[in-house]
């Protein structure tokens, strides 16, 4: 009977460790692939990189690990989002034109507030060029394992990946499941080696 409960734990801990690892590059293949088609699709939070408003409130977020800009409402629903290899840094002009700086060639892209890129140059300072771009001071991006968009004044989260979504698709829960898949997998592996059967 425990060799039997031991197995079933061992398919457990691996399925949960495949699972974890299978999560991240799914997501990560998914912003590669699908690119601009996916627009409408709301990516979690991985690495948000700065948070800018436009004239009319809507924040836009860079995020460095899945490569996109997504634009936001001011109260913080998802509206759309692009893709952009290699974004390092954003910031929003005063005519509301969204600037992505890439450290894919050193370039700095412009795109209207759809996504449609309007122009593309080379900038060879990029990190010194794009220093003081991290937010305009309305909100502040956190990090971590729960990375979070906040408002600067009331210190309140405005924007951040559900608990549905961040169960399946942010880098920390991927690996929790990974670390513990590998736990319940090798400890149930190791008693019934050890003698579990018994």
């Amino acid at each position: 009977m425990r060799r039997r409960t031991y197995r079933i734990l061992e398919g457990i801990g691996v399925s949960l460790f495949l699972f974890g690892w299978a999560i991240v590059p799914a997501w990560l293949i998914l912003a590669l692939i699908g690119g601009s088609n996916l627009s409408s699709v709301e990516f979690p939070l991985g690495d948000p990189d700065g948070a800018f408003v436009d004239s009319r409130g809507r924040i836009y977020v860079g995020d460095g690990f899945y490569f996109r800009v997504q634009r936001y409402s001011p109260d913080g629903a998802f509206e759309r989002g692009w893709f952009v290899p290699g974004i390092i840094a954003l910031r929003v002009s005063n005519a509301d034109q969204v600037e992505v700086a890439t450290r894919s060639a050193n370039r700095v892209q412009t795109y209207d507030t759809e996504g449609r890129l309007l122009r593309d140059f080379r900038r060879e300072d990029i990190y010194s060029y794009v220093d003081s771009w991290r937010t305009d001071g309305s909100y502040l991006v956190k990090g971590g394992l729960l990375p979070r968009v906040v408002d600067a004044a009331t210190g309140k989260t405005v924007i951040d990946t559900g608990w549905r979504k961040r169960l399946i698709a942010a880098p920390f829960p991927a690996f929790a499941y990974a670390a513990v898949g590998f736990a319940i997998g090798a400890t149930a592996h190791w008693r019934r080696r050890r003698g579990g059967a018994r």
